[in-house]
């Protein structure tokens, strides 16, 4: 009896003896849990952070929609747009011009237009506008209270015969009473093109308009060519209309 009471003994010593070096060594490196959360969250952190920096990268090199959408939505060229010849429009070339029986060189631009043609015109002394299908090329004006209009323009009538075109112009010349010269046929452009001519004068002195209409076939339609220029500029502005329409040519 006293020898088990001596070994319950001495296992129960053995007991407390292993019990407290566990506890030793448990104080001597404590678990920090604070310090463990803290931890994972700076790792949670850069893993959000690096997964946001990852998305910016990403959208930076995506295509955004609206340039899908225009891409995809590219206007294609109609018949008479300028698709062919349109790297030349707005090229600036030598325009050679014959005033008064002297030739001078002069500063002209290519026009391409939308109504399907092609000009050069004298780029120092006029202007360009293109709306609502006509083109005019203009001189400015000084004084529109003593001065005409001078210009030439350019317009397209779809599904259209030139005769039906030509009894129309002639028939509202006729009705302003004016005196007129009409040519059948007479030559323009590079292509040598076959217009219908008409010349009205409104009088003679030096103010009095003078128009000029060129009527070209192209397919179903016509195309009319209108100048105005007044008596006094005839050797001026006349000269130098013609030398623009010498450059006309039918895309």
């Amino acid at each position: 009896m006293k020898r088990k009471i001596l070994i319950i003994m001495t296992a129960t010593a053995l007991t407390l003896n292993l019990n407290g070096c566990s506890k030793l060594e448990v104080e001597k490196k404590p678990i920090t849990i604070e310090d463990s959360s803290e931890n994972l969250n700076s790792v949670f952190e850069k893993e959000e952070n690096d997964s946001t920096l990852s998305l910016k990268d990403t959208n930076t090199n995506t295509t955004e929609p609206s340039d899908i959408k225009e891409s995809d939505n590219e206007k294609v060229p109609e018949k008479n747009e300028t698709m062919i010849d349109s790297e030349l429009n707005g090229k600036e070339v030598d325009l050679i011009v014959e005033v008064e029986g002297t030739t001078e060189t002069v500063k002209g631009k290519i026009h391409v237009s939308n109504l399907g043609y092609q000009m050069v015109y004298d780029m120092e002394r006029y202007k360009l506008t293109s709306e609502d299908g006509l083109d005019s090329f203009f001189a400015e004006n000084p004084d529109p209270t003593v001065y005409p209009y001078v210009f030439l323009n350019v317009s397209r009538s779809e599904n259209t015969s030139m005769n039906d075109y030509v009894d129309k112009l002639e028939k509202e010349i006729n009705d302003q009473k004016i005196s007129y010269q009409k040519i059948e046929y007479k030559e323009i452009g590079e292509g040598n093109y076959k217009a219908i001519y008409f010349r009205t004068q409104a009088g003679y002195n030096w103010d009095s308009i003078i128009r000029e209409y060129y009527i070209l076939e192209d397919g179903e339609d016509i195309i009319l060519i209108e100048t105005q220029y007044f008596l006094e500029a005839q050797e001026g502005h006349g000269a130098r209309f013609l030398s623009m329409l010498n450059t006309f040519q039918i895309q």
